[in-house]
C-alpha cells in the first residue's frame, strides 16, 4: 500500500509518546513492504517566535489554508491508498481532513481533544467532563480551559464547533481509539460506532520479558512532573509507607518539579528524582524495578511506559481509572482508589511483600497480552486490516 502520514510533532520540552508512537509505526510499515511518506509540522518552529507569530499559529487551528494547500499538493503526487492522521494540533489543523477527502482516511485518536478542548478531561486538580456529557464545549470558556486563556479557549471551541458543523469528521472512514474506555466515551459525540475499532499501543522496540531477578528493591514512575500524573500522591504514600529499605526513582521532569521535590521530607533519603532520560536510559530503568507506578489523576490514553512495562513482564501499581483499569485487570495489575493515599501506600506494601509465584502470573499475562496485542507484527497486521477496511469502505 501507498501509505500517507499526517502528524504534527509536540515540541521537544514536552517530550511525547505518541511522536515516537507514529514514527515506530511508520518504521514497522515500511519494514513490512508499504511505501510510506511522511508530512510532518513541527510545534517547536513557532514555540520560539514571537507573540504575534504564536498568535497567527492559534488562529491556523481553526483552518489552516497553507496545510490544506500542502497535504492536497502532496496527494496529487504521491496518490495514496490511505491516509493516516495522528496529531493535527496547531499546525496542520482539520483542513487536512477535507484535503483527503476523496480517499480513505483512518484516524488515531491519541488524546480527546475532538470532545474536550483541553485535550484532557482534567480539571482544578479532578476530573472534568462537562463538555463531554453535555455536548456543549462553551463550558470550557467558562472555566478557561485551554492555557487559563479565554483568547485561546475560544479559538479552540471556534475549530470543534466549526468541524462539526460543515461534517469534517464525517469524511473519516476509521477512527482508532486507544482503549475501549476512550472509544465508549467518544460514542456519544461521534456516533462513530461502525467506524470505531481499538488498537494498542506498541512499544517503540522489540523488548523481551525482563529474565528472572534478585529484588533491588526500586520502584519507579516515569512520566511528566504535572498535578493530573498524581506524583504527589505517590510521594505522600511513600513516606507514609513502610518501606524504608526500599528505592523510589522519579523520571522525568515538568512544571511540578521543584513543587514534587519540596513534598520530599529532608530525612528522607529513598526517593531519586533522576530528571528526563534518554529512551534507552528508561528502558533500563524499567529492566531493573521491581514496580512500575502509574498514578495518575485522569483518563490516560494508553501510556508508553504501561506498554514497556508490560512488554517486560513488570509489575505494575495503577489508578483504578479508565483506560488503566481496562488494561491493568488483563495483566493482574495491582490498583488503589481514585485520589486516595492509604490505599497507594496498602498497593505499593503490598508489591513490596509480593511472591515468585505471583510473579510468574503477572508475567504468563503479561506476556499473552503482549504478543496479542502489543507484539510488532501482530501490532501492524491490525493496523493493515483497519487500512484495507477504510478503503473499502471509502469505495462504497
Amino acid at each position: 500500500m501507498h501509505i500517507l502520514v499526517l502528524h504534527n510533532y509536540y515540541g521537544s520540552s514536552s517530550p511525547s509518546g505518541e511522536n515516537i508512537v507514529v514514527d515506530q509505526e511508520i518504521k514497522e510499515l515500511q519494514r513490512q513492504g508499504h511505501i510510506v511518506k511522511k508530512v510532518a509540522l513541527y510545534s517547536d518552529t513557532v514555540r520560539s517566535k514571537g507573540y504575534i507569530t504564536r498568535a497567527l499559529a492559534g488562529l491556523s487551528y481553526i483552518f489552516s489554508l497553507s496545510s490544506y494547500r500542502k497535504v492536497s499538493s502532496v496527494i496529487k503526487l504521491f496518490k495514496p491508498d490511505v491516509i493516516y492522521i495522528h496529531n493535527v494540533f496547531p499546525l496542520l489543523s482539520p483542513s487536512v481532513f477535507w484535503a483527503a477527502r476523496n480517499y480513505a482516511i483512518v484516524y488515531t485518536l491519541h488524546n480527546y481533544r475532538l470532545i474536550c478542548p483541553r485535550a484532557l478531561p482534567y480539571r482544578d486538580g479532578g476530573i472534568c467532563t462537562k463538555c463531554i456529557d453535555s455536548g456543549n464545549l462553551l463550558n470550557a470558556v467558562k472555566y478557561k480551559c485551554y492555557n487559563d486563556s479565554y483568547a485561546q479557549t475560544i479559538i479552540m471551541i471556534t475549530s470543534g464547533y466549526l468541524h462539526k458543523w460543515i461534517g469534517t469528521y464525517k469524511k473519516v472512514n476509521k477512527f482508532v481509539f486507544l482503549s475501549n474506555f476512550q472509544k465508549n466515551l467518544f460514542k456519544q459525540q461521534l456516533k462513530s460506532d461502525k467506524r470505531s475499532c481499538v488498537k494498542y499501543n506498541m512499544p517503540p522496540n522489540t523488548i523481551s520479558p525482563s529474565p528472572d531477578k534478585q529484588k533491588n528493591k526500586h520502584f519507579l514512575f516515569v512520566g511528566r512532573l504535572s498535578n493530573e500524573k498524581g506524583v504527589d500522591l505517590l510521594l505522600n504514600a511513600w513516606q507514609k509507607s513502610e518501606l524504608k529499605d526500599w528505592h523510589l526513582n522519579i523520571v522525568g521532569d515538568g512544571p511540578q518539579k521543584k513543587l514534587l521535590q519540596n513534598l520530599v521530607d529532608s530525612n528522607c533519603e529513598n526517593i531519586s528524582f533522576l530528571g528526563s532520560l534518554h529512551h534507552e536510559a528508561v528502558l533500563k530503568q524499567i529492566r531493573s524495578a521491581e514496580c512500575i507506578v502509574i498514578p495518575s489523576r485522569w483518563f490516560e490514553g494508553f501510556p508508553l511506559v504501561l506498554a514497556e512495562a508490560i512488554s517486560m513482564g513488570c509489575p505494575v501499581i495503577l489508578t483504578k481509572l479508565g483506560p488503566l483499569y481496562e488494561i491493568g485487570k488483563k495483566i493482574d495489575a495491582t490498583f488503589f482508589e481514585y485520589e486516595n493515599v492509604n490505599s497507594l501506600k496498602d498497593a505499593l506494601e503490598d508489591v513490596s511483600k509480593i511472591d515468585s509465584r505471583r510473579i510468574a502470573q503477572i508475567k504468563d499475562l503479561s506476556n499473552n497480552f503482549y504478543l496479542n496485542e502489543l507484539e510488532k507484527e501482530k501490532n501492524i497486521q491490525k493496523l493493515e486490516k483497519i487500512f484495507l477496511a477504510a478503503i473499502k469502505s471509502n469505495r462504497n
